[in-house]
């Protein structure tokens, strides 16, 4: 969803704006789409037929509509399972998670880390650490959700570590050197330390130190705020209970289920 600040920017180009939006998706975390709270032009509400025969499609209709979805198989690559059903090791291989509560991502970020063998360490340990970026750095090309590959990990002290990064594509993303080579990065810590020790006021504290940092975090469980606009072929949502409200309670599970391509489990 397109917050205040940014609706400004795209419109301060002065150009048409075409808005595609989904009303069923969860609006950003601080006020609403500035586009969408208006009445549409042109509603699309028809499920065609290929679109009706998916499982995916039909478990995403039934929590927008606030339908109960029972236990069970819906298809050979759908299906709700309770959660103890899914061990971490399990999990690994099941597509990206996603969850509703930052507690419940750290907690599950933990215990993947730890059955893919790289729970020794709170920092991220190398190429195998499945890392997301949490802030727009728009100079270097990184962007908020975006994943990352960090090698060469060295630590710099008591506010950030070092790395070689490189993007999903596989294209090195660092402040140039004088020759114009893409130097390290340098990498806030405090966002892989809330996994060892939270601290609600680390990041107040933290603020103008932190501004000439990236950010980042352990990627293995994402929440659906942050997973929003993207998708993965194969999803597991872990279902724990997020909102404040029924509507709320729809948007978020409509919006997790729907990020998922293929296979989809849900965890509740």
């Amino acid at each position: 969803m397109v917050g205040e600040e940014m609706a400004r920017d795209l419109m301060s180009f002065g150009k048409p704006i075409l808005v595609l939006g989904d009303p069923g998706q969860l609006p950003p975390i601080r006020g609403e789409g500035a586009f969408t709270r208006d009445e549409p032009d042109v509603m699309l509400t028809e499920i065609h037929r290929q679109a009706a025969e998916s499982a995916i499609i039909r478990l995403a209709t039934m929590a927008r509509e606030g339908r109960p979805i029972g236990f069970g198989v819906y298809d050979d690559h759908v299906a709700k399972l309770r959660k103890g059903d899914i061990t971490p090791e399990q999990a690994l291989r099941g597509g990206q998670l996603i969850c509703g509560l930052n507690a419940t991502r750290l907690q599950i970020n933990n215990a993947m880390r730890a059955a893919a063998g790289l729970g020794g360490s709170w920092l991220p340990t190398g190429p195998a650490e499945k890392i997301i970026c949490l802030k727009n750095q728009n100079d270097l090309g990184l962007i908020n959700g975006m994943f990352v590959t960090l090698e060469d990990i060295v630590d710099e002290g008591s506010l950030y570590f070092s790395a070689v990064v490189h993007d999903e594509d596989g294209r090195r993303i660092g402040e140039p050197y004088e020759d114009g080579r893409p130097g390290r990065l340098r990498i806030y810590k405090g966002h892989f330390e809330d996994h060892v020790a939270y601290d609600d006021k680390r990041h107040d504290r933290d603020y103008k130190d932190k501004r000439l940092l990236t950010e980042a975090t352990f990627g293995w469980a994402i929440t659906a705020h942050k997973a929003q606009g993207s998708q993965w072929e194969n999803v597991i949502v872990w279902d724990d209970g997020l909102g404040r409200s029924e509507i709320d309670r729809r948007r978020w599970l409509y919006t997790a289920i729907t990020r998922a391509e293929r296979g989809l489990v849900l965890l509740a």
